[in-house]
């Protein structure tokens, strides 16, 4: 895939995972080489620019931008991470986030921003024409796509109920027994990481069973992250998914849409858009306007 020469250099020391730069929304949709020294410029166009664009391996489309995965290690964190402190100088209207999935897991670059941005992506990097839209797909990759199409729904419908409503649950009308709303992100999330779990063949990591959460997830905080953390789980799930093992049985299973991990991972994202579903009523009943509806 051909990716245009956008990584810009500048020293910057990470302690963390993550970086995320927000930026005021006056900011001119154009970059400001001026931003960076002779040297500077030089290192971004004969060094960085086509170091990085050989380590790309995979391209998501987001509704706000792009996520771009690259090949794993220390080396590539360095790269990138000097990148980001660059580009955010010339390109400040960029929101910037380094994610390193757990356990050796993929290493991913999103560039998103407000509206106008993710056409300032395709038009400076020639998605549109010879990016995203023209690359030769894996069913792993197609699979991702759709799980992280649900979670950019699911995490922000959960983060945009307060947190003293988490324990709402609907009592006028035909809902007696129905989980809260804290319950039903709890569900999604537990349920995900089972599917996961036996997707990559290991036991659901904090124990789950019967797609329920641990007791121990409780407050708002902690709910949402164990929620990111169902979906980062089956991000390495579907990456670990080949050509051969896609429909392949998957042993010590019955039935037919859950035996393989094509069915489970179909599964992963029905089973979490219906839970959605719910949680969009909750949020309006409490006089939220859903996140993906605003």
């Amino acid at each position: 895939m051909r990716i245009a020469c956008i990584f810009v250099p500048a020293i910057l020391v990470l302690s963390t995972i993550a970086l995320a730069q927000a930026v005021s929304p006056e900011s001119p949709f154009a970059c400001d080489r001026s931003a960076l020294n002779a040297a500077d410029r030089k290192r971004h166009f004969e060094e960085l620019g086509p170091a990085l664009r050989e380590l790309v391996q995979n391209v998501r489309e987001l509704s706000d931008g792009y996520e771009f995965q690259f090949r794993p290690g220390p080396d590539t964190f360095r790269l990138v991470a000097e990148w980001a402190a660059g580009e955010h100088l010339c390109c400040p209207f960029f929101d910037i986030e380094l994610r390193q999935e757990r356990d050796k897991g993929s290493f991913w670059m999103r560039l998103s921003g407000r509206s106008g941005v993710k056409r300032f992506i395709e038009a400076d990097l020639g998605l549109a024409q010879t990016g995203a839209a023209s690359l030769q797909l894996s069913a792993s990759q197609v699979l991702d796509a759709w799980i992280a199409n649900v979670e950019n729904e699911v995490v922000s419908a959960a983060a945009a109920l307060p947190e003293d409503k988490f324990e709402f649950a609907p009592v006028s009308g035909a809902f007696q027994g129905v989980r809260t709303f804290a319950g039903q992100i709890k569900h999604l999330a537990a349920n995900n990481f089972e599917v996961a779990a036996r997707i990559l063949g290991e036991k659901p990591p904090q124990g789950e069973h019967g797609e329920e959460a641990p007791a121990s997830v409780r407050t708002k905080a902690e709910i949402v992250q164990y929620v990111k953390g169902s979906f980062a789980y089956l991000h390495r799930a579907m990456a670990a998914i080949t050509e051969n093992t896609l429909t392949e049985p998957i042993p010590g299973t019955q039935g037919t849409w859950q035996r393989t991990r094509l069915g489970l991972a179909i599964d992963a994202v029905a089973h979490s858009y219906d839970d959605y579903g719910q949680m969009v009523e909750y949020l309006r009943m409490n006089g939220v306007v859903p996140p993906a509806s605003r």
